[in-house]
C-alpha cells in the first residue's frame, strides 16, 4: 500500500506492518494457513490495522469475523470464539449448520447453547475427562473453521488479547497448530504493556513462536511526518512543523492519543502557534474527560451506564437499563457518543457496540461514583436476569459479576446462586483458573457460616479446579478442600455426590501420610457396589495412596488388580489408563523398574488411542524415570521428548514444567550445560519453586562450575522444604535436598553453609511409613554426608547400600558411592570392584559427567592399591576423565584431576613390593605408626589430611590382619619395614 492509497483511505503510514500482514493474507489465500500477532501499547493503532487488512481481505473474496476480549470477569470462557461463531450460526439455515458443523456440533453446542435449540435432536457428547472433551471440543471448532474456509477463505481477527480467558488461547494454539492447509488467516492484537511474566498470554506466545506459520508485529508510534498526515486527515488543517514535531514527541505518535488532542482544539489554534500543544496533560485519560464534558447530561449518563456494563454492550440490554429516556433522547444520545467515535457498532452484530477504546471506558467508569456504580451494578445484574431466563447457565459468570460487584445493595444469595453455576460451567469448559474464581466467591460470599450444601458444592468445585491448577507439591490444601465436602456429604446421607467427591482426590504429594484422605476413600467403597464402575475408580485411587503414602507395596496393588478387573469388564478404557499409571508410579517408587516401564509403555499406547493427553504425558514421565533407572539413555530421552507435546496440548503447568525438567535431566546427564541450563529455565519460568527443577540446576550449575549460581538453587530449596506442611518427613523436598547437599559438596568442595533446621535426611529415614524411593535417595545421601564428615558410622551406611548396587538415583551411581564408602573402609579391592561396575553402567548409559568422575575415583582407588599393573589402569583411566572433563567443561572436576596428576608425579614410576600389598605410602605411615606418630603428626609430616591417615591407616590394619597400632608397629618390625633402636638408646 502506497502513502497515497493510505491517505485516501484514511490509513496513515504502517507500510512495513501491511507489507507483513498482505503476505501473509497471500500465503492464506494459497492454502498456507497463516497466523499474525500485533502486539502495542493502547491506541497505537492494532486494531485498525487489523480493520484495514480485513477490508482488503474481503475485496480478495475472504470472509472475516471479528472477536473481542471482555475486560472484566463476566464474560463466558471461550467469549472471543463465540462472537466469531455466532453471527455464522445466527444467518445460517440448519442444515448448512449440519452440513459444516459435522459431528462436532454436539460439541460445539456444549460452549453455543442454542445450536440445540436451531438444529434439534442433538445428543449431548460422551462423558469424557476433562482433557478429552476439551480436545474434542477445540477439534470440533478446528474442523468446522477448516471446512468453512473451503468455501470461501476465512479471516478470523482477535482483539484485545491481553483480556482473553485461558481456554480461549488454548483454543487459538490449537487452531494455528492445525491450519497448515487451509485458507485461514488468524489476526491477534494485544496490549504488550498488561503482558507479565506469568500472563497467560506469555505462555502462548511461546507456543506460537514455535510454529512455522506464525508471525508476530510490533507496532510503534507513527513518525513525525506521519503525525503530521494524522492531523491534516482528521482536521483538515495543515499544522505548523514545529507543533507537529511537538506533539509527536509528547504522544510518541501514539494515533490514539494524537487524534484525541487534535479533536480537542480548533481549526484555528491547530494552525496558530504552538500554544496547543501545550494543553496536552498527564495521559490520555484527561484528554477523554474534556471530551465528554462536552456531552449533553442524557449522552454522558448513557456512556456511564455503559461502562459498566463493560466494553462490549447490547442495544436492546442497554435501552432496558434507561426506561426514563424517551426513544428520541436514547436515539439522539447513542448518536452524539458515535458522531465522536466514543462507541462504535460491532461490524458483525448490528445490535451490538462497543467503546472505541478501553481508555474510553475506564475513564467514564473512573468518574462513577461508587454507589452508583454499585446501583449500577444491580440493575444490570436484575436486566441481564429477565434478558437470559433461558440460558441463565452461558451467562452466570456476567450475571455473577454483576451481583458481586453490587455489594451492599445487591443479593448475596443471587451472587452465590449464579457464582455456583459460573463455576461449574467453567469447569466443564476447561477453564480452570476461572472456576477458581467463581468458587473462592462463593466461599467469601458465605463467610464463616456453617457448613451446608452450597458452600460444600463451593469447596467441592474448588478442588477440583486447584487438582488441575496447583503445583503437585501444594496439594494439600485440595486434600483440604475435598475432604470437608466429602465429611458433608456423607453426614446428610448423600451417597452419590460423597463417592464423586472421593474419585476426585488427588494422589497424595510424595511419601505424604495423608490418612484422613485415604480412609475417606474407604468410607466412599464401603457406599458402592463392590464391582460397580465408581469402586474400580475408587479402587485405582486408593491403591496409588497405599503404595506411595503408606509404602504397602501388596495392598496398593491388590487395589491394582480390582481396579484393571473392573475396567476391562466394562471396557471403560479411562479406568485402565489411570489405574495402569497409578500401578507404574507405585513400581517404580518400589524398585520394580521393569513392571513400571512395561505398564507405561502400555498406558501410553492406550492413552495416544483415546486422546487421553494427561494418560500419556503421566506414563511418559514414569517410562523416563524408569529408562534412567535402567541405564536406556536413548529410551529416556525419546520419553523426555514426548512429554513436552501434549503437556503444551493440556496447558497444566505440574506437566509443563515435567516436561522442560525431563528435557533438562536428559541433557545434563550427557553434559550439555548450556541446553540443559535453557530447558532448565523453561521449567522454573513456569514453576519457580519446583524442588526437581531446583535441585537438577544446583548440581548442573556445580558440574559446571558455578558455585554461586549452585548454593543459590540449594537455598531456595531449602526454602520451599522448610515452608511446607508434610504430615511426614518422607516427602520429595526432604528426599532431594538429603542428596543434593552432600552431592554439591562433594562436587564443589565445601558450600556456603545453607539456613536448615533439621536434618533432611534423618527425617525421612525415620519416617515410620515411608516408600523405598524416597528412603533409599535418603541412603544415598547420609552417605554422602557420612563421606565429608569423617563419620565413624562408613561401615553401616556401606551395608545400607549395598541392596541398592546397580541403581541410580539422581546424578548418584549407587555402586560409585559404595566404592568410595569401600575405599574409606580401606578395602581397596571391594572399591575398584564397585567402581567398575560404576563405569560399565555409565558407558552404557552414556552418562558422560558420571563417568569421568567415577573413572577419577577408580584411578584413585588403584593407585593407593598399588598392586601390580594398577598404576598403569589409574593413568588410563585418568586420561580419560580428563579427556571428558575438559570437553565437558567440567572446572570442579579438572581441578581434582590435576590434585590427582600431581599425586601420582611425587611417587615413583615403580614402588617397591611391599608385604600383604601394602602400598607405598601405607609403609611410610606405617613406619611413623611404630616410631608412636598420632595421626595429627603423620599427617603434618606427610601433608596430608587427618582424614587420609584414618583411611591409610584403616586399610593398613586390614591389610596386616592386625587389631590396634601396636600391633602394626609390631608387624612393621617383624617384617623389616623399620629397624630397631639400638640399646641403650632413648
Amino acid at each position: 500500500m502506497t502513502s497515497n492509497e493510505s491517505n485516501e483511505s484514511g490509513f496513515i503510514g504502517r507500510q512495513a506492518e501491511m507489507a507483513v500482514l498482505t503476505a501473509a493474507l497471500d500465503r492464506a489465500l494459497a492454502a498456507k494457513g497463516q497466523m499474525v500477532m500485533l502486539a502495542g501499547e493502547p491506541g497505537i493503532g492494532k486494531t485498525r490495522l487489523a480493520k484495514e487488512l480485513a477490508s482488503l481481505s474481503e475485496q480478495r473474496g475472504a470472509r472475516v469475523l471479528w472477536g473481542w476480549c471482555y475486560e472484566r470477569q463476566g464474560a463466558p470462557p471461550y467469549w472471543p470464539w463465540l462472537q466469531l461463531m455466532r453471527p455464522y450460526a445466527d444467518e445460517t439455515e440448519a442444515d448448512g449448520l449440519r452440513r459444516d458443523m459435522g459431528s462436532g456440533a454436539s460439541e460445539i453446542a456444549e460452549i453455543l447453547p442454542e445450536l440445540r435449540t436451531k438444529l434439534g435432536g442433538l445428543e449431548r457428547p460422551h462423558a469424557l475427562v476433562p482433557e478429552q472433551a476439551r480436545f474434542q471440543l477445540f477439534l470440533s471448532i478446528t474442523t468446522f473453521l477448516k471446512k468453512l474456509s473451503q468455501a470461501q477463505p476465512l479471516i478470523l481477527v482477535l482483539d484485545d488479547l491481553h483480556w482473553a480467558d485461558e481456554s480461549s488461547l488454548h483454543l487459538l494454539e490449537f487452531l494455528v497448530h492445525e491450519i497448515n492447509g487451509s485458507r485461514i488467516l488468524v489476526i491477534g492484537a494485544y496490549r504488550e504493556t498488561e503482558i507479565t511474566g506469568r500472563h497467560a498470554l506469555t505462555e502462548t506466545l511461546g507456543s506460537l513462536l514455535r510454529q512455522d506459520n506464525f508471525s508476530r508485529v510490533q507496532l510503534s508510534g507513527l513518525n513525525s511526518q506521519e503525525v503530521g498526515e494524522l492531523i491534516m486527515s482528521k482536521s483538515g488543517v495543515t499544522a505548523r512543523e514545529d507543533a507537529v514535531v511537538a506533539l509527536h514527541q509528547r504522544t510518541d505518535g501514539n494515533p490514539l492519543f494524537v487524534g484525541e488532542v487534535v479533536g480537542s482544539v480548533s481549526r484555528e489554534q491547530l494552525a496558530g502557534n504552538l500554544d496547543w500543544t501545550d494543553q496536552i496533560l498527564g495521559g490520555v485519560r484527561d484528554v477523554i474527560a474534556r471530551g465528554l464534558s462536552g456531552l449533553s447530561e442524557s449522552c454522558v449518563a448513557l456512556l456511564e451506564t455503559v461502562s459498566v456494563i463493560g466494553r462490549d454492550f447490547e442495544f436492546g440490554l442497554l435501552r432496558t437499563l434507561n426506561p426514563n429516556l424517551s426513544q428520541d433522547t436514547f436515539s439522539e444520545s447513542l448518536d452524539e457518543a458515535l458522531a465522536i467515535r466514543l462507541i462504535e457498532p460491532s461490524p458483525e452484530r448490528p445490535t451490538r457496540y462497543r467503546f472505541s477504546h478501553a481508555l474510553v471506558q475506564q475513564t467514564v467508569y473512573q468518574e462513577i461514583s461508587s454507589t452508583r456504580k454499585m446501583q449500577s451494578h444491580a440493575a444490570i445484574g436484575e436486566a441481564l436476569e429477565r434478558l437470559h431466563q433461558s440460558d441463565r447457565e452461558a451467562h452466570a459468570a456476567e450475571l455473577a459479576h454483576h451481583f458481586a460487584e453490587a455489594g451492599a445493595v445487591g443479593s448475596p444469595e443471587k451472587v452465590i446462586e449464579y457464582s455456583l453455576i459460573a463455576g461449574e460451567y467453567a469447569l466443564d469448559s476447561f477453564e480452570y483458573e476461572q472456576a477458581l474464581v467463581h468458587f473462592t466467591r462463593v466461599l467469601d460470599t458465605k463467610g464463616e457460616i456453617s457448613m451446608d450444601g452450597e458452600k460444600a458444592q463451593a469447596l467441592f468445585g474448588l478442588g477440583r479446579a486447584e487438582a488441575t491448577v496447583v503445583p503437585v507439591y501444594e496439594l494439600k490444601t485440595v486434600h483440604q478442600n475435598l475432604g470437608l465436602a466429602f465429611d458433608y456429604y456423607d453426614s446428610v446421607g448423600d451417597t452419590a455426590r460423597a463417592v464423586a467427591v472421593a474419585s476426585e482426590i488427588p494422589s497424595p504429594p510424595g511419601g505424604d501420610h495423608n490418612h484422613v484422605s485415604q480412609r475417606r476413600i474407604q468410607r466412599a467403597l464401603e457406599l458402592v457396589h463392590d464391582d460397580s464402575l465408581e469402586a474400580g475408580i475408587l479402587h485405582s485411587v486408593l491403591g496409588d495412596f497405599q503404595g506411595v503414602a503408606n509404602g504397602d507395596y501388596p495392598s496398593a496393588q491388590d487395589s491394582f488388580v480390582r481396579a484393571l478387573t473392573i475396567a476391562r469388564r466394562k471396557g471403560n478404557v479411562n479406568l485402565e489408563i489411570k489405574t495402569l499409571n497409578h500401578s507404574a508410579r507405585i513400581d517404580w517408587h518400589h524398585h520394580q523398574s521393569d513392571d513400571s516401564l512395561k505398564k507405561s509403555l502400555t498406558a501410553t499406547n492406550l492413552a495416544v488411542a483415546a486422546f487421553d493427553p494427561r494418560g500419556e504425558v503421566t506414563a511418559s514421565h514414569h517410562a523416563f524415570m524408569c529408562s534412567h533407572h535402567l541405564g536406556d539413555s536413548m529410551e529416556m530421552h525419546r520419553q523426555a521428548s514426548a512429554i513436552l507435546e501434549p503437556a503444551v496440548r493440556l496447558r497444566d503447568r505440574f506437566w509443563l514444567a515435567t516436561a522442560h525438567y525431563c528435557i533438562s535431566f536428559s541433557l545434563s546427564l550427557q553434559g550439555d550445560w548450556r541446553l540443559a541450563r535453557e530447558e532448565n529455565q523453561l521449567g522454573l519460568d513456569v514453576l519457580p519453586l519446583d524442588p526437581r527443577l531446583l535441585v537438577e540446576r544446583a548440581i548442573l550449575e556445580a558440574q559446571a562450575g558455578d558455585r554461586q549460581q549452585a548454593e543459590d538453587h540449594l537455598e531456595r530449596l531449602a526454602e520451599v522444604a522448610l515452608g511446607f506442611r508434610f504430615e511426614s518427613g518422607a516427602n520429595s523436598p526432604n528426599a532431594l535436598l538429603a542428596l543434593s547437599l552432600p552431592l554439591a559438596n562433594n562436587i564443589l568442595g565445601k558450600t556456603r553453609q545453607i539456613d536448615v533446621r533439621n536434618d533432611f535426611a534423618a527425617a525421612v529415614i525415620s519416617s515410620n511409613t515411608t516408600n523405598p524411593y524416597y528412603l533409599s535417595i535418603a541412603k544415598v545421601g547420609a552417605s554422602l554426608l557420612a563421606l565429608e564428615s569423617e563419620s565413624e558410622a562408613v561401615a553401616s551406611h556401606y551395608a545400607a547400600l549395598k541392596p541398592l548396587a546397580g541403581l541410580m538415583y539422581w546424578f548418584v551411581s549407587v555402586d560409585r558411592c559404595l566404592g568410595r564408602l569401600a575405599g574409606n573402609l580401606g578395602d581397596q579391592d571391594a572399591a575398584t570392584a564397585h567402581f567398575q561396575d560404576a563405569s560399565d553402567f555409565c558407558r552404557k548409559s552414556g552418562y558422560r559427567p558420571k563417568l569421568a568422575w567415577t573413572s577419577h575415583d577408580h584411578a584413585k582407588s588403584l593407585l593407593m592399591r598399588n598392586v601390580p599393573g594398577d598404576r598403569e589402569k589409574a593413568a588410563a583411566l585418568h586420561s580419560e576423565a580428563l579427556l571428558i572433563a575438559t570437553e565437558l567443561e567440567m572446572p570442579p572436576l579438572l581441578d581434582r584431576l590435576a590434585d590427582f596428576q600431581d599425586e601420582m608425579d611425587s611417587e615413583p614410576a615403580k614402588s617397591p613390593a611391599y608385604p600383604d600389598g601394602l602400598t607405598q605410602r601405607e609403609a611410610e605411615v606405617l613406619r611413623l605408626i611404630s616410631g608412636g606418630k598420632t595421626d595429627r603428626e603423620i599427617g603434618e609430616e606427610l601433608f596430608i589430611s587427618i582424614k587420609t591417615v584414618g583411611n591409610h591407616v584403616s586399610s593398613i590394619l586390614n591389610k596386616t590382619k592386625t587389631s590396634n597400632r601396636t600391633e602394626a608397629a609390631s608387624y612393621a618390625t617383624q617384617r623389616g619395614l623399620v629397624t630397631p633402636s639400638p640399646e641403650g638408646e632413648g
